[in-house]
């Protein structure tokens, strides 16, 4: 009786394992996904700050020297 006991009590430690195991894999791939959403929106936030999206002109190189606006 005390074997069965032990096996069956292994058996649900192995079954919990597998469940944590799946569980924290389901979790990080809900993180991955905000993390990627979050990148996503940044790099938006920036391509929308630039020189050319505020209307700015862009600035070039000037064969004398420091940059100048054209």
């Amino acid at each position: 009786m005390n074997n069965k006991k032990s096996q069956i009590e292994k058996l649900l430690f192995v079954i919990t394992l597998i469940f944590d195991i799946g569980t924290n894999l389901y979790l990080l791939r809900g993180a991955k996904e905000q993390i990627s959403s979050a990148l996503a929106l940044y790099e938006i936030n920036i391509l929308n700050s630039g020189p050319l999206a505020t209307g700015q002109r862009a600035r070039v190189p000037n064969r004398n020297g420091p940059f100048k606006s054209r």
